[in-house]
C-alpha cells in the first residue's frame, strides 16, 4: 500500500507543479501590464498620476498585508481551500471592474478586491510545491516560477491588444475569464496528508487521529515523499514529516496557548497570524527581508514604469509593449536552470541572490539613461533574468532556513515586506512624476534601493565565507550540536 501512495503522489506531484504555474502565469503577468493600465487610467480619468498612483499603490497594500495571513491559513486550511477562495474573490473583483467608470468604485473593485484575490491564491501556489517536492525542490520551485516569467512574455502585447480593441472594459472581462481557471487548480491542490488518506486511510487514521509514536507510524508518514529520493532535506524530513499532532502544536497550540496567558490578547493574535514568531526562532530571515526591502521597492518600481518611460521618449506603444516580452523571455530562462545549479551544488543560494541584485541594479540604471532602442531591450533582457533569478531565489532561501511547517507563514512575511515597500514606492514615484515630469526619476530609486539589497546580500555571503572557513580550520572539539539551534542556522547559502 505505501509503494501505491508513493506512486500516486508522484504522478499527482507534477499536476500541483502545473498548477502552480498557472497561477503564477496569472498572477506575474497581471503584475507586469500595470503600466498599460496606468496609460488607459490617465486618458480615462482626469487625475494626475499620483492621484492614480494611489490606486496600484492600495492593490500593493492589501496583497502585502495579507499576505502573512494567507500563510497562516495555508497552514491551517491547506492550499486548496484557500486558492479556491482567492479565485472567487479575483474573478469578482476583475468583472465588476469591467463594468465601472467610477473612480472611487474602481479602487475598491481594482484595488482591494483584485489585491486580495491576489494575495489569497499566490502564497498557497508557492508553498504547495515544497510539500511535494522535498528533493530537488530548488529546480521544481523555478519550473512553477517560469510561468511568471511566461506571464511576462505573454500578457503585455496580449492585453495592449484586448485594449486597442476592446478597450481596458473588455480586458478586465477576458481577464476575469483566464483567471476561473484557477478553480480546477485549487481541485489539483490536495494536502499530501489528505492523497495519503485516500489511498490508505486506516494506516492515516492511526498515524493522525491516535498521534501514535511508534516506529511504523514514521514510516507510513507521507511515504511518496519519503521514497521519491534520498537527497531531499533528510534531517529536517524527520522532524517536519511528524503528524498532525505535531503541526497542531507549532500553530494551533502555540496560539492556544498565548491565548490562555494574554486572555487573547490582540498583540499574540497579531504575532501569531502575520508570522512574527519566525524572527527568533530563524534569527538569518532577517537578512532576507532586508534584501527585499530593497529589491521589492525596485521589482515594483521598474515593473510599472519600463513602459511608461519608453512611451514618454516616443516609443510606440506596441514597441513598448515588447520590452516587457524581452522582459519575461529572459525571466522565463532565469526561472527555468538556475534551480537546476543550485541542485547540483554549483553555486550556493545566497550567492546567486546577490549576484542577481547586482545584475538587477545595473540593467536597471543602463535602462534609465539609454534612449536607443535595441540598447533598451538588451538592458530588460537582464532586469528579466535578474528578476527571475532573484524572486524565485527568496523562496529557495527561505526553504533552505525554515522547516517545511513554517514556509508558509515565512514567504507570508517575504512578499509582506516586497508588497508594502514597492506600495511606498509608487507613492513616490508618482510624486516624483507630477513635478519634475521626468519618467526617469522613479527608475533612479529603483536602483538606489537595489543597491540596499547589494550591500546586505554581499555582506551576507562574506560573512558565511569567513565563518566556513574557520569551522572547517578549527576542529569543533564539542559534542553534537542542539537540533534546533543547528537547524536555525543549517544550510545558510555556505559558499
Amino acid at each position: 500500500m505505501a509503494d501505491s501512495d508513493a506512486q500516486d503522489i508522484r504522478r499527482r506531484r507534477w499536476l500541483v507543479l502545473a498548477s502552480s504555474f498557472y497561477v503564477q502565469f496569472n498572477c506575474g503577468g497581471l503584475s507586469c501590464v500595470n503600466g498599460l493600465f496606468m496609460v488607459e487610467f490617465l486618458k480615462t480619468f482626469d487625475e494626475s498620476a499620483a492621484t492614480l498612483s494611489w490606486m496600484f499603490t492600495i492593490l500593493y497594500f492589501i496583497t502585502a498585508i495579507l499576505t502573512p495571513v494567507i500563510g497562516y491559513l495555508t497552514s491551517v486550511y491547506g492550499a486548496q481551500k484557500v486558492v479556491t477562495a482567492g479565485a472567487i474573490i479575483i474573478v469578482l473583483g476583475m468583472v465588476t471592474t469591467a463594468f465601472t467608470d467610477n473612480l472611487p468604485l474602481l479602487f475598491f473593485t481594482f484595488s482591494v478586491l483584485i489585491g486580495t484575490g491576489i494575495a489569497v491564491i499566490y502564497i498557497p501556489a508557492l508553498s504547495i510545491v515544497a510539500e511535494y517536492f522535498t528533493d530537488r525542490y530548488a529546480f521544481a520551485n523555478g519550473i512553477a516560477g517560469v510561468g511568471a516569467g511566461v506571464g511576462f512574455m505573454i500578457f503585455p502585447p496580449l492585453v495592449e491588444t484586448l485594449i486597442q480593441v476592446y478597450g481596458w472594459h473588455g480586458t478586465f472581462l477576458i481577464l476575469a475569464g483566464l483567471f476561473a481557471n484557477i478553480f480546477v487548480c485549487a481541485m489539483i491542490m490536495k494536502p499530501v496528508a489528505k492523497t495519503t488518506k485516500a489511498n490508505n486511510k486506516e494506516s492515516f487514521q492511526m498515524e493522525f487521529n491516535t498521534g501514535s509514536q511508534e516506529g511504523p507510524v514514521s514510516d507510513t508518514t507521507q511515504p511518496g515523499l519519503r521514497d521519491s529520493s534520498s537527497d531531499g532535506y533528510t534531517p529536517v524530513q524527520d522532524d517536519e514529516q511528524t503528524p498532525e499532532s505535531a503541526v497542531d502544536g507549532e500553530h494551533g497550540g502555540r496560539c492556544s496557548t498565548s491565548n490562555k496567558k494574554t486572555g487573547r490578547n490582540i498583540f499574540s493574535v497579531i504575532y501569531d497570524l502575520w508570522g512574527f514568531y519566525i524572527f527568533p526562532r530563524y534569527p538569518c530571515m532577517v537578512v532576507l527581508i532586508v534584501c527585499m526591502m530593497g529589491f521589492g521597492f525596485a521589482v515594483i518600481m521598474y515593473m510599472t514604469w519600463i513602459v511608461v518611460r519608453a512611451v514618454d521618449i516616443g516609443i510606440p506603444r506596441m514597441n513598448a509593449a515588447a520590452l516587457m516580452t524581452a522582459f519575461g523571455v529572459s525571466s522565463v530562462t532565469g526561472r527555468l536552470f538556475h534551480g537546476l545549479f543550485v541542485d547540483l551544488k554549483v553555486v550556493s543560494p545566497m550567492a546567486l541572490l546577490a549576484s542577481m541584485f547586482v545584475l538587477n541594479a545595473t540593467s536597471v540604471l543602463t535602462y534609465t539613461l539609454v534612449t536607443n532602442y535595441v540598447i533598451m531591450v538588451i538592458a530588460c533582457i537582464g532586469i528579466g533574468l535578474s528578476h527571475g533569478v532573484g524572486l524565485p531565489m527568496f523562496t529557495v532561501c527561505t526553504r533552505e532556513i525554515v522547516q517545511l511547517r513554517d514556509l508558509p507563514n515565512a514567504i507570508g512575511l517575504i512578499f509582506f515586506v516586497q508588497g508594502a515597500f514597492g506600495g511606498m514606492a509608487l507613492i513616490f514615484a508618482g510624486k516624483l512624476y507630477d513635478i519634475m515630469g521626468d519618467s526617469r526619476m522613479p527608475l533612479f530609486l529603483a536602483v538606489m534601493f537595489c543597491a540596499i539589497a547589494v550591500v546586505t546580500s554581499t555582506v551576507a555571503v562574506c560573512v558565511n565565507c569567513y565563518r566556513s572557513r574557520n569551522k572547517l580550520e578549527v576542529p569543533e572539539k564539542e559534542g553534537p550540536k542542539n537540533v534546533s539551534t543547528d537547524h536555525s542556522e543549517r544550510k545558510w547559502a555556505a559558499c
